[in-house]
């Protein structure tokens, strides 16, 4: 018997200590398998690669991972193509090409390569890097970091080489079950202006840029920070983004970073195109992945929302045209679609005896489709750009880091934001007859800090709504829609008019106490159950089914009883029959109101609506708004707040201070669930009207619990230090820095 068991024994110890040199190697020889099950591990430990199934897929792929995390991928091999068991297994070829094989000994996956190597060893490095290199040389033979998916670690190149064509592009996942490419495309474009773009498949999304030589025009979030450096190179041979982390020491006195599984502390981030297309930025913190940065943040990031020559402000009415322009169909712009951009008011005249000239703005994202004109200063762009008829603007930026150059425009200007917080100067093409104007006016050179494009809807004479308005006057005016100011009227004999309103965000968001306590909690559950039945007539009593698309607390109104009624119907949608759901390119609404899948995606429903009513739910228990809300102990949101004491059982801390005496409990953490469930990420949890109604009218009845909300927005206080100064400043973010985010990563 001893010598079967020592053969046993024999047996089982070659087998784990062969399992055990490929599990804790980082390199594998072409005389070496990787088979499902074992790993190559990077000398630091941070990084594995394995074969591994995402979600509740049953499908194996072989990607690089992080190392004892839960389950974050930053690379795919075979995501077009999985492996359906666990019989897959990655081999390297006598000339260094990567092939990974099924069961059957079939090709799922291969790095393509003919070309002869000279004693080639795979190797995952610190970096998370998978290269192939000479065993004598060392040089690369091939990289993932050249072949990017989702992820964007630092050191790792978005962007093109010149020299051999490659253009590394980040790909969103289709879902998390499945690594193959999404919808959405993350890339920097073109090569010869380059900027960064998110595409959804072949449409701009979003975009940034040029380069200025601290950032990307149009965002703040891309510049030197506490928590990266972003590194932008142009040369002969590449263009590319990248970034680096900072000190470590600085990063721990920043955020109190933990990292239990690495003795080095190194920091873990990633940069991550999202499902929904966003562009998120990840660190490592308290044993959680934290969203520190999010690129596109509000309405006006997204990709020509005003048309050519038109200007987005992040604000009620967003688009206004460029001084000297105007709405190219006025009509449109008074529905809010502003697509369709704004025309000259005086046509340009290319002529040497005329003459055009150019005015200045200042606080702008740049626009889209610029040129770089290498050689030339400010005064000498100005001259060449004049010469050029089809030249509509200039500017002088930093673009490849070898000092100012000339930028110009031979197209439409189009894509443009108000930028005041870090914005370019913008010289743009006027006619004589419009700078002569602009003379006249003491506009010589405009900021647009003075333009005011109001909407009104004509539907009385002027002398009735002036005299019913007291000639405008500012004590009728109770807030500000979407078409415009809303005033205050009194009942006349000619015209049928509302009961007297005013719009209740005005008590309770307000600072001052004496005016919130106005709203005890009795009559705050009265608004928060009026608003549940008043969505529930449009969406299942009316005889039509309407989507509202804007509800929020500037759109709910109280009577004299404190009755709400909601308002401003002016981009609600009325549904068909059996219509449940519909897309738009056109996005409008109200930013801490709407859902993800409309803000990202522009799909609506009913869902849409049960979101924002979800939000105006924990609005009206707090007293406090989502949009803009601070707290000095996390980063989250006023829903991602909400949801942080729900899951630390202290519901009713989210209560607004005054509301101390005469209210109910259970009605007060009844009502934080209801919301909470309104606000879930995905619109099959979220419940439809009718239930909303029934679980708030009905105290005995079991309530679900709430998943993960959509949307967290979260503040991000930045502390730098001025090296010549060796003063110290801070920067928190406000309302007019919103960034659209959901809760956690993938």
């Amino acid at each position: 018997m001893g010598i079967p068991l020592l053969l046993v024994f024999y047996t089982i110890f070659i087998s784990l200590f062969s399992h055990t040199a490929i599990a804790t190697n980082s390199t594998l020889t072409p005389a070496q398998n990787l088979t499902d099950g074992q790993a190559l591990v990077s000398p630091n430990q941070r990084f594995e690669l394995s074969f591994f199934s995402p979600g509740n897929s049953k499908n194996r792929y072989l990607g690089i991972r992080y190392r004892n995390l839960p389950l974050t991928v930053v690379w795919v091999a075979n995501k077009n193509r999985p492996i359906t068991d666990a019989s897959g297994h990655l081999t390297v070829t006598d000339n260094g090409a990567l092939v990974i094989k099924n069961g059957s000994d079939g090709i799922v996956w291969d790095t393509n390569r003919t070309e002869a190597g000279n004693s080639p060893i795979l190797q995952l490095l610190d970096s998370g890097n998978l290269v192939v290199r000479e065993n004598e040389s060392g040089d690369f033979i091939w990289e993932s970091f050249d072949y990017l998916s989702d992820t964007l670690l630092p050191g790792m190149k978005l962007g093109w080489n010149l020299k051999t064509g490659l253009n590394r592009v980040m790909r969103s996942w289709k879902s998390n079950e499945d690594p193959s490419d999404g919808e959405f495309s993350f890339s920097l474009d073109p090569p010869e202006s380059p900027q960064l773009i998110l595409r959804k498949n072949s449409e701009n999304q979003y975009r940034w840029g040029p380069w200025d030589g601290a950032r990307f025009s149009g965002s703040n979030e891309l510049k030197t920070n506490p928590v990266f450096t972003p590194i932008f190179t142009s040369n002969s041979d590449e263009i590319y983004y990248t970034y680096q982390v900072l000190n470590d020491s600085v990063l721990f006195r920043f955020s109190s970073f933990r990292f239990p599984f690495f003795s080095n502390r190194n920091i873990l981030s990633r940069f991550v195109v999202t499902q929904l297309g966003l562009v998120q930025y990840y660190t490592w913190r308290n044993e959680e992945w934290v969203m520190m940065v999010t690129l596109n943040r509000d309405y006006c990031d997204r990709y020509a929302m005003c048309g050519a020559y038109g200007n987005c402000y992040d604000d009620d009415v967003p688009c206004r045209c460029l001084k000297g322009f105007t709405p190219k169909s006025p009509q449109d712009w008074n529905l809010l679609d502003s697509s369709g951009g704004c025309r000259r008011k005086h046509e340009l005249n290319c002529s040497n005896n005329i003459g055009d000239g150019f005015v200045k703005y200042s606080g702008l994202k740049l626009p889209d489709r610029s040129v770089l004109w290498e050689n030339y200063n400010l005064e000498e762009c100005r001259t060449e750009c004049l010469k050029t008829c089809n030249c509509m603007g200039f500017t002088n930026i930093n673009v490849s880091g070898n000092g100012r150059q000339c930028v110009v425009w031979l197209d439409e200007l189009i894509d443009i934001r108000h930028f005041p917080d870090g914005g370019e100067e913008l010289y743009i093409r006027m006619a004589r007859a419009e700078l002569a104007e602009q003379e006249k006016s003491f506009f010589k050179v405009s900021n647009e800090e003075s333009q005011d494009n109001a909407f009104e809807l004509p539907i009385f004479d002027l002398s009735t709504i002036s005299s019913a308005t007291e000639k405008f006057s500012s004590g009728k005016k109770i807030g500000q829609g979407g078409f415009g100011p809303v005033y205050e009227i009194l009942c006349m004999m000619e015209v049928l008019i509302k009961k007297k309103c005013f719009n209740w965000t005005l008590v309770f968001s307000c600072p001052d106490r004496t005016r919130r306590e106005l709203l005890p909690w009795k009559q705050r559950f009265n608004i928060i159950a009026g608003i549940a039945r008043g969505l529930l007539y449009l969406h299942e009593d009316s005889r039509l089914k309407i989507i509202h698309r804007d509800l929020k607390a500037s759109n709910v109104l109280l009577d004299n009883e404190m009755t709400p009624k909601i308002s401003d119907f002016g981009i609600a949608r009325i549904f068909g029959g059996e219509q449940t759901e519909e897309k738009t390119k056109r996005v409008m609404g109200t930013y801490g109101y709407m859902s993800p899948e409309y803000a990202m995606s522009g799909h609506f429903s009913v869902k849409s609506d049960v979101f924002s009513f979800g939000v105006l739910v924990i609005e009206i228990i707090s007293g406090k708004k989502n949009w803009g809300f601070y707290h000095p102990d996390h980063d989250l949101n006023l829903i991602g707040h909400a949801w942080k004491l729900w899951n630390e059982e202290s519901p009713l801390e989210l209560m607004d201070v005054v509301l101390k005496e005469s209210f109910s409990e259970n009605e007060v953490v009844r009502c934080m669930q209801v919301g909470l469930l309104c606000v879930q990420q995905r619109t099959e949890d979220r419940p439809t009207m009718s239930s909303v109604v029934f679980m708030l009218s009905n105290e005995s009845a079991a309530l679900p619990q709430p998943k993960e909300p959509g949307f967290s927005v979260q503040s991000f206080s930045l502390k730098v230090e001025s090296a010549s100064s060796g003063q110290t400043s801070s920067t928190a973010a406000t309302a007019n820095d919103i960034t659209i985010t959901a809760l956690t990563g993938r």
